[in-house]
């Protein structure tokens, strides 16, 4: 199964509480980890999401006072709890405010047990490629 298909099939029972929700974030009864996956809360961004408009605003400046040049590609292997930390979101964000790209080589997802076994670690290898700054 898909791994977009298994989420939503995950969120179908949360589904009438989570599009009735009429007021702030913090002021619902919202299990936890619902309320770490919303990303906008009454048309701003949630407190775990702020940051994103500051880094575009850096990421714009420092784009400004770059030259590119020739293309530059590495490789990267992720160990962890890649999703549920929003990490990978985290690397995307950063991946395309820098106007790169990012493929994704190879991916292990393993779900959480929450006894903290090794078995519920995740991996990535990403290949990331962007223009060289002078």
């Amino acid at each position: 199964m898909e791994s977009s298909q298994h989420s939503g099939e995950k969120l179908m029972p949360f589904l009438d509480m989570l599009t009735s929700v009429s007021g702030p974030l913090e002021l619902m009864e919202l299990l936890e980890a619902l309320k770490g996956g919303c990303i906008v809360s009454n048309g701003a961004p949630t407190l775990a999401y702020e940051y994103i408009d500051r880094v575009r605003v850096k990421s714009s400046r420092r784009s400004a006072s770059y030259k590119w040049d020739q293309s530059a590609s590495c490789c990267a292997r992720l160990e962890g709890h890649l999703f549920d930390t929003g990490l990978i979101n985290k690397i995307l964000d950063l991946v395309e405010l820098e106007h790169g790209d990012l493929h994704l080589l190879d991916c292990k997802i393993r779900p959480s047990n929450f006894d903290g076994a090794i078995s519920s670690i995740s991996s990535a290898i990403l290949r990331l490629n962007a223009e060289k700054k002078e």
